[in-house]
């Protein structure tokens, strides 16, 4: 008997601490002061969408987590949060836009269009993890104190912030917090990744990273493709349904025809397009008629700004890559003039004028020197 009232005392207590410090906020009632907000933005994001003021956010991928929220408020108008989610697909995100919608009159959400897929890369996190912290009930919310994951994150805060906290619980780890919402999803700063931003010499340097390795190794493998020493690459996985922006997104610009939604295609490193266009044409090809697709369906609504910047130079130096698709940090603020004065919108009358500048410049890409420069070094 003791036994069991020992272990429902620790359950107890083990809730308590978390419900008290609250490091996901999910009460809507603040019983100590925040002081730190956790770099896990699928679970994070419902906290502030309940406990803070705004009426404009970024829901993107990792393509717009380096949105500054308070440049982004000063051009556009308006107090924006930058909800990003790292490898987010359209339909996990829709669970986020849907409950800030909601509970919030939106007057400015921008959005990336990519991950208009079913496929979860980097294994991703199961939808029925956290997509019960968006819906209307709040007692099953504590269920996510149930894990212990989130016991260390006690000692990040000042109140328990001891070398005994630190034993019984575990240590802080720092390296997952942000003091600030608006810190909470920028990535530039971070050595890992500012570190591999600058060109050829960099991404050696840094070949063993995960994602420049892939990169280094996709553009080699285009090359042995293109001199016949491997077979072409075919588009098996589909990473461009349009079926999954018109299921996801659409729906929400329809019912929400007061809020402005801006919406942008990423732009990859023309490397990468070349490496579609000259070695996998199906996704090359599926991409374009993805786009098709959004910029004639997105016409017809007056509450979309559709912007396109693969016609912009930085695409063609991959110094401005930390690895074949992730620019660097400043093209943001780009992005963000762009959309205060309305330059590189896309729309029905000149996508294909872009396509077919994209599909030229693709062709003309000197894979084989840059598999080459890579070999060399």
């Amino acid at each position: 008997m003791s036994s069991v009232t020992t272990f429902f005392l620790l359950v107890i207590s083990h809730m308590l601490i978390l419900i008290i410090i609250d490091p996901i906020s999910i009460s809507k009632v603040e019983l100590v002061d925040k002081e730190f907000y956790i770099k896990e933005m699928r679970f994070q994001a419902a906290g502030i969408i309940n406990n803070t003021s705004f009426d404009s956010a970024i829901v993107g991928t990792s393509m717009a987590e380096n949105f500054n929220v308070g440049e982004a408020s000063e051009l556009l108008g308006g107090g924006f949060v930058n909800l990003s989610l790292p490898g987010g697909l359209l339909k996990e995100r829709e669970i986020i836009l849907k409950y800030l919608l909601a509970e919030h009159d939106m007057k400015t959400i921008i959005i990336s269009l990519d991950g208009a897929t079913d496929l979860q890369r980097n294994k991703g996190v199961p939808l029925d993890a956290w997509s019960y912290l968006y819906n209307d009930s709040y007692l099953d919310d504590l269920t996510l104190y149930t894990n212990s994951k989130y016991l260390p994150y006690v000692s990040c805060h000042s109140f328990f912030n001891n070398k005994v906290s630190a034993v019984v619980l575990g240590e802080c780890p720092e390296e997952k917090t942000r003091k600030s919402i608006g810190e909470l999803t920028e990535w530039q700063s971070l050595k890992s990744h500012n570190s591999r931003f600058g060109g050829i010499d960099k991404w050696e340097r840094y070949k063993n990273n995960a994602q420049v390795k892939v990169s280094i190794d996709s553009i080699i493998e285009a090359e042995l493709i293109l001199d016949k020493k491997l077979n072409r690459m075919t588009n098996v996985d589909g990473l461009y349904d349009y079926e999954q922006f018109s299921r996801y997104i659409l729906p929400l610009v329809r019912n929400h025809p007061n809020t402005k939604f801006i919406l942008f295609f990423p732009a990859y490193s023309l490397a990468k397009y070349a490496i579609d266009y000259q070695t996998n044409r199906d996704e090359f090809d599926d991409y374009k008629a993805f786009v098709k697709k959004v910029a004639l369906n997105s016409d017809n609504y007056e509450n979309i700004d559709l912007y396109w910047f693969n016609d912009h130079d930085f695409v063609e130096d991959i110094s401005n890559y930390k690895d074949l698709t992730h620019y660097s940090a400043e093209f943001n603020s780009i992005f963000l003039n762009d959309f205060m004065i309305k330059k590189s919108i896309m729309n029905a009358h000149n996508y294909n004028t872009q396509l077919l500048l994209l599909e030229k410049k693709a062709k003309e890409f000197d894979l084989k020197l840059l598999a080459e420069t890579f070999k060399s070094q």
